[in-house]
């Protein structure tokens, strides 16, 4: 037998007479009963449960190496087990339940690319049938058109110009837009000022330059 912290004695294997130890902790007559109850496992402790009296006062039971030995030594000692033990370690025997199968998919969506947010990026999913895509972050966010050019994330990977004075495009070469670290839209990978919005660029038709969403809806067979 020893201690916890609160100086309460714990029954350990080998102790052989609980009885007359919850007359002596709680100063009273050697109950007629005693009572096991929440048998279970724990990694410091061992096997073990708590031992309770008519009166409800309780002392605490550790260090068996197995469950066996646990309800050899109750048996031992004339200690009954409460039905509510045996139903915890029988819930502790069955396997844990299976997840719970997801929701059928819509066959109208597929995955979208990632895009980006001021802190970090946000998994997308694409409607075929609307030709939109929407954000996925914590809730869904709202849809949007694949070819809406206001919208920054639809001009990358699309060809463009700058678009100049009164939405005019500039007569110079055409360059593929991508996005910059600070989430403007640039023309030229070597342009460091990164410093243009959907209004500032007029777009090139390319059958051959796609942004994101596109390249999804095509490589999924719907372009």
């Amino acid at each position: 037998m020893k201690n916890n912290m609160f100086g309460e004695p714990i029954f350990q294997p080998g102790d052989t007479d609980p009885f007359a130890t919850f007359a002596e902790r709680f100063d009273t007559e050697v109950p007629q009963t005693l009572t096991a109850r929440f048998l279970d496992y724990d990694e410091v402790c061992g096997w073990g449960c708590q031992l309770a009296d008519d009166e409800g006062n309780e002392l605490g039971v550790q260090d068996f190496t197995d469950e066996a030995s646990l309800r050899a030594w109750l048996k031992e000692v004339d200690v009954q087990v409460e039905d509510s033990a045996v139903d915890h370690l029988e819930r502790l025997a069955r396997p844990p339940a299976p997840p719970p199968e997801p929701p059928p998919r819509d066959p109208d969506i597929i995955d979208g690319p990632r895009v980006p947010l001021v802190y970090g990026s946000a998994a997308t999913e694409i409607s075929i049938s609307r030709r939109a895509w929407r954000t996925m972050h914590h809730v869904p966010g709202r849809w949007r058109q694949i070819d809406d050019m206001t919208h920054t994330d639809n001009w990358v990977g699309k060809l463009a110009r700058w678009a100049g004075p009164r939405g005019i495009p500039h007569r110079g070469e055409p360059f593929e837009v991508f996005v910059a670290d600070d989430g403007f839209l640039c023309l030229n990978p070597r342009d460091s000022e990164g410093l243009w919005e959907p209004k500032d660029l007029a777009l090139v038709p390319s059958p051959d330059h796609l942004n994101p969403f596109e390249k999804a809806l095509r490589d999924a067979g719907h372009g």
